[in-house]
Order: structure tokens, then C-alpha cells, then sequence
């Protein structure tokens, strides 16, 4: 449905009125969900300024086609998934599409104070109080997609959660102690303490410089 811009070209009446005005309130004030493309991201406020995925119809030319333009920037709170010292973080980069929420009162008493607050401004659905949730993609966009466990992926390194087990991929770094309970199996060298676990020496027949090899004295 677009708007009906033939209302605005007829002589004014109480109908043509109401529906203009109707048309207005429904295409111009009353915001509930639209598609987004972030165009940059503030890290420090966790504000991102995103933009719209659709023209705005501003009027007709004489031939009837749509006169069209872009809709003014939204800038939106960013949601993550976490609270405290838990959570899961990405990046947003310039290009990310996703979903732009438009609360149904005031957000900024809450956002900028937290906890219960009094609301501080008396609007609904207005493109000042948006929430960004990333991940809702175009087709030209669409990523890959494992039906068979939980991907956490960054570029070509990722973490596969399956009911069979846990497969990483990619180099690993662990910072603090590990724990097995269990065995470990490795297809390469292993290397503690800065020693090999190949090509590390032991006394051998009272040569301290001989590599082990058999039974080990």
C-alpha cells in the first residue's frame, strides 16, 4: 500500500481530509518495524547510524512515476545479547543489515539513567527511541547456515556445538589453566615448557645428548 497522493491533488473535503490525514499518521508517525543498513557505529555509546532499506515517496511527477528520496538517518541503540560480565559481542561494521525496532514510548530516560524511571517525553513509535538488532539479511548477503549444530563463526575460524561433541577450527589460544579429564590425542608435535614432545632428549645409556628412542633408562 503507498500514499494516496490523488487526495492532495482534489478539492479538500471532510473525506479527502481524513484520509490524508490518516495516510499521514499511519506512513509518517506510527513506526513499528523496518529493515536497516548500518552506515557507522559509535563503540562508546553503542549508538549506530543506520539507514532505512527503502525510498521515501515524496510526491508525483507530471507523468505519474514517484518523485523519491532517502529517509533521514535513524540512530539507533544497539542490542547485544549479555548483561554484566556475560554475554556475546560482534562487531558493526559499515554495510551490516539487520532490524530497526521502534520502541512504543520514550527510550532515552532508560538508556541514559537505567533501572524504572518516570517517561520523559510523551511520544510512541517515533524513530528517536530505535533499537538495532543485526543479522537480518538481504539474499546478495545471505550467509552459511549449519543445520546440524550451534556455529559460532568469525571469518573462517569457528566453534561447531553438536550433540557428538565440540569441533574448533582455527588457532587456539588459551589464556589460564586446562583441564582434561581425559585423554589427549594430537596428529603434531606438542611443545610444554618449551619442550618437544618428538624431538626431546633423555639419558639414554648414560648419554644425556642421545634422543630417546624405545625404552627409556
Amino acid at each position: 500500500m503507498s500514499l494516496n497522493y490523488g487526495n492532495f491533488l482534489e478539492e479538500p473535503n471532510l473525506t479527502t481530509t481524513l484520509e490524508s490525514f490518516e495516510e499521514f499518521i499511519k506512513y509518517s508517525e506510527i513506526n513499528c518495524v523496518r529493515v536497516g543498513i548500518v552506515d557507522s557505529y559509535d563503540e562508546n555509546t553503542r549508538v549506530a547510524k543506520v539507514n532505512i532499506a527503502n525510498k521515501l515517496t515524496i510526491g508525483l511527477k507530471d507523468d505519474g512515476s514517484a518523485i523519491t528520496q532517502n529517509y533521514a538517518p535513524i540512530y539507533a541503540k544497539v542490542l547485544f545479547f549479555g548483561w554484566g560480565n556475560i554475554g556475546i559481542t560482534h562487531p558493526i561494521n559499515q554495510g551490516m543489515e539487520g532490524v530497526l525496532l521502534f520502541n512504543d514510548r520514550e527510550l532515552e530516560s532508560w538508556y541514559i539513567n537505567g533501572n524504572i524511571n518516570n517517561l520523559a517525553h510523551k511520544r510512541a513509535h517515533s524513530k528517536t527511541d530505535a533499537i538495532f538488532i543485526a543479522g537480518l539479511l538481504s539474499l546478495p548477503n545471505m550467509i552459511a547456515t549449519l543445520q546440524n549444530c550451534l556455529n559460532l563463526f568469525y571469518g573462517l575460524n569457528n566453534i561447531q556445538i553438536s550433540d557428538t561433541g565440540i569441533t574448533i577450527n582455527g588457532n587456539t589460544i588459551i589464556n589460564g589453566n586446562l583441564t582434561v579429564n581425559g585423554a589427549i590425542e594430537a596428529t603434531g608435535d606438542i611443545v610444554a615448557g618449551g619442550i618437544s614432545l618428538l624431538k626431546h632428549y633423555h639419558k639414554y645409556n648414560n648419554n644425556p645428548t642421545t634422543e630417546a628412542k624405545g625404552n627409556v633408562s
